[in-house]
């Protein structure tokens, strides 16, 4: 239970009589229990009936402070970017920033319910694998502010994720291969970084299907990286990757050093290449 009482100032003719003298000017201050949590502190008015209504707003809504859901958004988004992430992730996250200050526009964050939530989950249109990363996003969002002390519970987090249907992906068969292999010479020999074209091109193949590297790692691969072992980084955690290069795919390996020959001496690798 809190208890309001007059915080006598040095010069209050009444202040001999202590805090439970309740007639002056003096400002009021409260004490007691709030949900468990004790606190003593001032509430900068000195009107009787403002104190009261700020103790009853405080036994509904707690003493958390109330911050708009643009600035917890912004304040998240600064936390992120200050813990040197990915900017894939971070450029996820602005996404999430910007869709949610569409659909909510100028609201405090307090005022967000689980079925407000859940009705901007419902908004989205996106297949299920789609839908339950930003799920962990939107979670992760709204973790912070409850770490924060903005928040006391998280709105997201009773929703249930989607049903993910498993895509098995089945590599490519024996014939398959033969024909990427026949397809290669029929591309131009010249492309936009001038001659060796096709050559360039095998090696991009050659590399995907003998390392299992993703597009995106081998198009940003560079003539550094590729030693004994193929260095690559993760987008995530930013720790490095190796992997066997001469002895498991000489061919590649090769065509690795020719493309670097082919780029006049520049630290160019497939990026540069395809």
């Amino acid at each position: 239970m809190l208890i309001p009482f007059r915080r006598h100032t040095a010069s209050c003719k009444h202040r001999a009589k202590g805090r439970a003298y309740r007639a002056c000017g003096c400002p009021i201050a409260v004490e007691g229990k709030l949900r468990d949590k004790y606190i003593r502190r001032t509430l900068d008015v000195r009107s009787w009936e403002a104190a009261q209504t700020i103790i009853r707003d405080w036994e509904v809504e707690g003493t958390a402070e109330k911050v708009s859901l643009k600035v917890a958004l912004e304040r998240f988004i600064s936390d992120i970017e200050s813990r040197g992430l990915s900017p894939e992730w971070v450029g996820k996250l602005k996404h999430l920033e910007k869709e949610l200050n569409d659909y909510f526009g100028p609201v405090s964050l307090s005022s967000l319910t689980p079925d407000d939530i859940g009705k901007f989950r419902e908004s989205w249109k996106v297949n299920p694998t789609t839908s339950r990363k930003k799920l962990e996003r939107l979670r992760s969002f709204l973790k912070f502010c409850v770490g924060r002390e903005w928040i006391e519970k998280n709105p997201a987090k009773e929703l249930r994720q989607p049903k993910e249907a498993l895509i098995v992906k089945k590599p490519f068969d024996d014939s398959e291969l033969e024909k990427i292999a026949w397809a290669i010479p029929l591309f131009p020999k010249k492309g936009i970084y001038k001659d060796g074209n096709s050559e360039r091109i095998a090696a991009f193949i050659s590399v995907l299907r003998w390392t299992g590297l993703r597009i995106r790692d081998v198009v940003s691969l560079r003539r550094s990286a590729v030693g004994e072992f193929i260095t690559v980084r993760a987008h995530k955690n930013g720790k490095p990757i190796q992997l066997p290069s001469t002895k498991r795919w000489p061919k590649t390996w090769q065509n690795c050093r020719t493309m670097a020959s082919i780029s006049s001496g520049r630290e160019w690798g497939i990026r540069e290449a395809v």
